[in-house]
């Protein structure tokens, strides 16, 4: 499917001045199909092109899969897409929609062909290694971090969903998509916690663990900033607010990102430029000071910040992507009395 538009471009000298002066180029406006709807004046050349709408195509094929074959589908999107990475994930997002379909195509033989080269995902996981390993040389400082612990706390109790939310980034480390929908929970422990088992679940759903299989039970003792029961609260209020079990990972994020980041960022004003994943990143690190160093082996074992915030944060494998939580810096450290204002929390009935 392709839409009519024209470019607009004076000659002669004008034309040339223009170029001279600015690099956003020539003004495109939208035909429909309609020449008579752009004024043409004197001196003035109309060329005239299509361009792919790749919202009509995109459901042109849903509704016709079987006159497309997969090379020629792939062909669309990177005309539409000459981003690779962003091509990447349309195509992947795609596929997963048109496998939705009535009568959906097999995923053998078709749907598993509307995928890029071997190469040219390759070179996407070595720019985004590259970029992440670029990122982690930036140190970030948070002069503040018991305040926001705090009025994470503070905000532990109510239960007004948005602010919920807000406070499960900072006390869980958990994902907006698991606060959401995908992160799960038992009281059931794999090891004892001693006086600190109050403080503790294990969680048996990640975001982002894909297929990878390991060693370890799937099943992760994982530690929180306030006590299980808190956070559980805190969950069901926010899910309550939000049902989205019905809803996949890319709607809910369209749907809700927006909003959930303007929240975040009215809740923490005293931290600039606060975000979900820096609040993962804040997350291993404060929960570092109280829990790492007596975490593995009932007290008597010491483990690094990336070993810690690999096994809290629910990562397949330890890589690169790890440096990032050591690029963050606490100054100056935590000295909060976390499990004595845990202990004296209590549900705010009046929000």
């Amino acid at each position: 499917m392709t839409k009519t538009f024209v470019i607009k471009a004076e000659t002669g000298p004008v034309r040339k001045k223009l170029k001279q002066e600015t690099s956003d180029g020539v003004m495109i406006i939208p035909m429909n199909g309609k020449k008579s709807q752009v004024p043409v004046g004197e001196g003035v050349n109309v060329k005239v092109f299509t361009a792919l709408d790749m919202k009509s195509t995109r459901l042109q094929i849903l509704a016709s899969w079987q006159s497309y074959n997969p090379p020629t589908i792939v062909s669309i999107f990177r005309k539409a897409y000459p981003n690779t990475g962003t091509l990447s994930v349309m195509l992947s997002r795609f596929r997963k929609r048109l496998g939705g379909v009535d009568n959906p195509p097999p995923e053998e033989g078709y749907l598993d062909q509307i995928k890029l080269s071997k190469q040219e995902y390759g070179s996407i996981r070595s720019q985004a290694s590259q970029q992440r390993t670029k990122n982690s040389m930036a140190v970030h400082v948070v002069s503040n971090c018991d305040a926001i612990v705090l009025q994470a706390l503070q905000y532990l109790t109510s239960n007004d969903p948005n602010l919920a939310y807000c406070a499960l980034l900072c006390t869980t480390g958990l994902r907006p998509i698991e606060i959401l929908k995908v992160a799960k929970f038992s009281t059931k422990l794999n090891n004892n916690q001693g006086d600190k088992q109050a403080w503790f679940a294990c969680q048996n759903r990640f975001a982002k663990r894909g297929n990878v299989k390991s060693n370890y039970n799937p099943c992760r003792d994982r530690c929180f900033l306030a006590p299980f029961w808190m956070i559980e609260r805190a969950l069901s209020v926010v899910r309550k607010r939000w049902p989205v079990s019905h809803m996949d990972n890319v709607q809910i994020n369209r749907r809700y990102s927006s909003h959930l980041g303007i929240v975040l960022q009215k809740a923490y004003p005293q931290w600039p430029g606060i975000n979900a994943k820096m609040c993962r990143r804040f997350f291993a690190v404060y929960a570092y000071e109280y829990f790492g160093k007596s975490f593995f082996n009932e007290g008597s074992s010491q483990s690094s910040l990336i070993g810690f915030s690999h096994w809290m944060l629910g990562h397949a494998s330890l890589g690169d992507e790890a440096i990032a939580y050591q690029s963050l810096v606490l100054r100056p450290k935590p000295k909060l009395q976390l499990f004595e204002i845990g202990r004296t929390l209590k549900v705010n009935e009046s929000n």
